[in-house]
């Protein structure tokens, strides 16, 4: 028993895949290749496409420039904070041995105020 060899299977031509000539050249009134000219895009969808992705674009940049400015105000305050604090123990360190308990009183019940407690 002898079995007949079986042929490969036809492979189609590029262009009759996809429908478009394999030497087809832009047209030469719109400048467009053969395949951009086959997609229709109406010029209402292009202008809601762009408006969306601008939209998008727009929320993504806003966030991180708010982002950025909040830390940075932190991080301003903070570095504030520092050096008053060092200020304040410059002061304290000169403060006559006898008036600094009643000066430590008056500067705890400020720092209360302040936290509101």
């Amino acid at each position: 028993m002898t079995s007949e060899p079986v042929p490969p299977p036809r492979i189609p031509p590029a262009d009759q895949l996809t429908g478009i000539p394999r030497n087809r050249k832009a047209s030469p009134r719109s400048g467009r290749s053969a395949a951009s000219s086959r997609i229709a895009v109406d010029p209402g969808d292009a202008a809601t496409i762009a408006s969306a992705a601008a939209g998008v674009i727009a929320t993504i940049v806003g966030a991180y420039f708010g982002l950025k400015i909040g830390s940075d105000q932190t991080k301003t305050a903070s570095e504030n904070q520092k050096v008053e604090a060092a200020k304040a123990q410059v002061f304290a360190a000169h403060l006559p041995p006898d008036e600094a308990k009643d000066i430590l009183g008056l500067a705890n019940e400020a720092a209360k105020k302040v936290l509101g407690k």
